[in-house]
């Protein structure tokens, strides 16, 4: 079960593909089988610490993926990344 980051969570599975709410971005967080599925909204990609996540995914998936978004990190980290964030 995936969540909107910064809102209550969202079951992410009952979501169309395509249809994520208006200012919303899917995500795929973890490695290998160990991920989960986020909404993160568009002004919190402006996060520094998001960012730095989002340049090693690129430096190791490449810019020319398909697909989902993704970010190579564990699940736990990336919720206290984004936790951080949303108390400053």
């Amino acid at each position: 079960m995936g969540c909107k980051i910064g809102k209550p969570p969202l079951p992410y599975e009952k979501l169309v593909v395509g249809s994520a709410p208006k200012g919303y971005v899917p995500i795929l967080v973890g490695r290998e089988t160990a991920t989960e599925k986020f909404l993160m909204h568009v002004k919190q990609l402006n996060n520094p610490s998001i960012m730095i996540l989002l340049e090693l995914a690129a430096d190791e998936l490449g810019y020319r993926c398909e697909g989902i978004l993704r970010i190579l990190c564990d699940v736990d980290y990336f919720r206290e990344v984004v936790k951080i964030k949303n108390k400053s």
